[in-house]
């Protein structure tokens, strides 16, 4: 394909490899905030494998948002990859990663070249995928389930057991903290002042994202479990805050 060809993948020759067939849109594209790039990716394999891309701007990594690595079977097809910012980037370079499933081992590299930005503000309505992101991200949602099937039939009865006891309980006490994180949040911003402020502050910077990533993926992107994220995330948030409270009360009453 013409589009191959412009990338100039590198791939190491062998049994695994993984290559770039095309983008959506193609390079050189400016993009509005939370815009998908899709990749179109060809691979090779001799076992399961995932996939990933990630960005480059002048030799520095620059982390995005994307949907996460889907699960693809041994031998050759085709895979399915997006980013997004939500801020102001721009990217001139990917790399391109096929992964072992099981052990996380990087299996195959490739490199490609190209010259993609986005304004950091959103614009009117998001724009629309080409058919074949479309194919391939539905596509990457079945396998996503099977996946996940699969996972559950190797644990047997016991660990399905004690894997969902497990989750039940962290799910029981992320949607206990997560509200609780939004208010004490609130709380603490609204009554305190000058360094103590600044502190409850702190746990901002990593929810702002999370809240701002998952509003694109449930709305835009189609998921249906990223709220999840934020109960994983928002008891850390509430955790800090809490010790942030009784270190302050403590101050407090020593200086009384």
């Amino acid at each position: 394909m013409a589009a191959a060809a412009a990338f100039t993948p590198v791939v190491r020759a062998d049994v695994n490899s993984v290559q770039l067939l095309e983008t959506d849109p193609r390079p050189p594209a400016a993009l509005d905030k939370f815009d998908k790039l899709n990749f179109r990716l060809a691979y090779t394999s001799d076992r399961l494998v995932r996939v990933s891309v990630e960005p480059y701007f002048h030799g520095k990594r620059r982390p995005a948002l994307n949907g996460g690595m889907t699960s693809y079977d041994a031998g050759a097809g085709e895979a399915y990859f997006w980013i997004s910012y939500n801020d102001a980037a721009t990217i001139d370079r990917v790399d391109l990663l096929l992964l072992d499933e099981d052990t996380g081992k990087t299996l195959a590299t490739a490199t490609a070249a190209l010259d993609i930005s986005w304004s950091g503000v959103a614009v009117g309505s998001p724009r629309s995928n080409a058919e074949w992101a479309e194919r391939l991200q539905q596509d990457a949602r079945t396998r996503a389930k099977q996946s996940a099937a699969r996972s559950a039939s190797r644990q047997g009865p016991g660990g399905r057991l004690l894997a969902g006891a497990a989750g039940l309980i962290i799910m029981a006490a992320g949607g206990l903290m997560a509200p609780g994180y939004f208010v004490l949040q609130v709380v603490c911003l609204w009554r305190w002042k000058g360094g103590w402020r600044k502190a409850a502050a702190a746990p901002i910077a990593l929810m702002g994202p999370v809240v701002a990533y998952v509003l694109y993926a449930s709305t835009i992107g189609g998921s249906n479990i990223a709220p999840i994220v934020i109960l994983l995330a928002a008891p850390l948030g509430f955790m800090y805050l809490v010790v942030l409270w009784f270190l302050r009360r403590g101050a407090l009453s020593t200086e009384s």
